[in-house]
């Protein structure tokens, strides 16, 4: 058995034919059986297979994906049309900002940092931030897609990520660490990087990485004293590398964006090692679409991506478990057959899952009644007495 990134771990022993896997360990060569979602009640069923072998992470998060081949990147990180869209990233506080001159009434009323993500990708705006949901069918809804506007067949499997995390690593839409990483997002690259690189610098001196390469972090020595040595670090060695260049910035710009909307938040006490970490977000219920799609978000300021294995080692039903310290869950992926995503779409209509449901605004309403009545026209009335079926009495 092998961690995510490749170092040996002991075997455990096996129960009931389904080996456990300790804490903080993942196990790729396990295969638990789980069969392929073809209905609702087969996810249901392997949904009660993992709260089983879960016990001790008694939260779930879903989060459906309509190509299996697709990895679990926020857009802003993404590498579309053969990188051409690099330079999301590289702007990413600068699209934000742009937003907000552009509309400023829109976020007037939403003073932190994580509301006005928020509030941006909501319009569309990439961003950090990978939506996530505590509903299985608003997972498995996304898993299928929508039907191609051609009507041709879809033939591409989806997925569905199981994640089974506890309260404890689910971060409320007020902590500080969720402040200060929605804050960081808004800086300059240059500033994102430098702080990053000096921070990865000072993390290592500590030994508080387990993997430097992959910064995967220990909990041995953090502490209220490793925080005040940041602070004084960050404020010694970022100021001279930026004055030689002509430029000087330093973590003051993160602390002021911070204390604009946490004005007793005190200038350096950041957890650097928060740096490195995933956070479950649990965002205030106050859009509609999050509300609508249970939704919650993973966000880090380092990590790219929140899956942890490459294409080739990912076994469908396969258990992983990166680090205890710095990933908050463990997690599974499902596959959904192309095949069974029609009828699979039809039941989630019937228990009032779709589109129309789950984006709440006027235009998807709008759009769905146009689809509706064009199918009409492509669907053989009954023979009724009386007149024609399709208009009301």
């Amino acid at each position: 058995m092998t961690t995510a990134y490749g170092a040996a771990r002991p075997r455990t022993e096996s129960a009931g034919g389904i080996e456990h896997v300790p804490h903080g360990m993942s196990n790729h060569g396990e295969q638990p059986n789980l069969p392929p979602i073809d209905c609702v009640s087969t996810l249901l069923s392997n949904i009660e297979e993992i709260k089983e072998r879960e016990a001790d992470q008694p939260l779930r998060y879903y989060r459906g994906l309509s190509n299996a081949t697709y990895d679990l990147i926020p857009s802003v990180m993404r590498k579309e049309n053969h990188g051409q869209n690099k330079n999301r990233r590289k702007y990413e506080g600068e699209m934000l900002r742009d937003l907000m001159t552009r509309h400023p009434d829109e976020f007037s009323r939403f003073p932190s940092a994580l509301d006005r993500w928020m509030l941006a990708q909501h319009h569309g705006l990439c961003t950090r931030f990978l939506d996530i949901s505590t509903n299985p069918l608003v997972g498995l809804h996304f898993a299928c897609g929508e039907p191609k506007d051609d009507g041709s067949k879809d033939d591409t499997d989806g997925l569905l990520y199981v994640f089974a995390t506890t309260r404890e690593c689910v971060k409320p839409y007020d902590s500080d660490s969720v402040s200060i990483i929605a804050n960081f997002a808004r800086l300059r690259r240059d500033e994102r990087k430098a702080i990053l690189k000096k921070t990865k610098k000072f993390l290592s001196k500590r030994g508080a990485f387990v993997d430097p390469r992959q910064c995967i972090m220990s909990n041995d020595g953090e502490d209220i004293e490793e925080v005040r040595d940041y602070a004084e670090y960050m404020d010694r060695s970022l100021r001279p590398e930026n004055e030689a260049r002509g430029r000087y910035f330093d973590m003051g710009r993160l602390w002021t964006f911070i204390k604009q909307e946490k004005p007793y938040f005190v200038d350096g006490l950041i957890k650097p090692r928060d740096l490195f970490r995933i956070f479950i977000v649990q965002p205030r219920q106050m859009f509609p679409r999050v509300i609508a799609q249970s939704g919650a978000f993973l966000v880090s300021a380092h990590h790219k991506r929140f899956d942890f294995e490459s294409k080739e080692k990912h076994d469908r039903n396969s258990r992983y478990r990166p680090n205890d310290n710095d990933v908050p869950y463990n997690y599974y992926r499902l596959r959904v057959k192309a095949k069974s995503k029609p009828s699979i779409r039809e039941e989630l209509q019937s228990l009032n899952i779709s589109k129309e449901t789950l984006f709440p605004e006027l235009e998807i309403s709008a759009k769905t009644i146009v689809n509706e009545t064009e199918r009409r026209n492509n669907t053989p009335h009954a023979k009724i007495p009386g007149g024609n079926p399709w208009i009301s009495t």
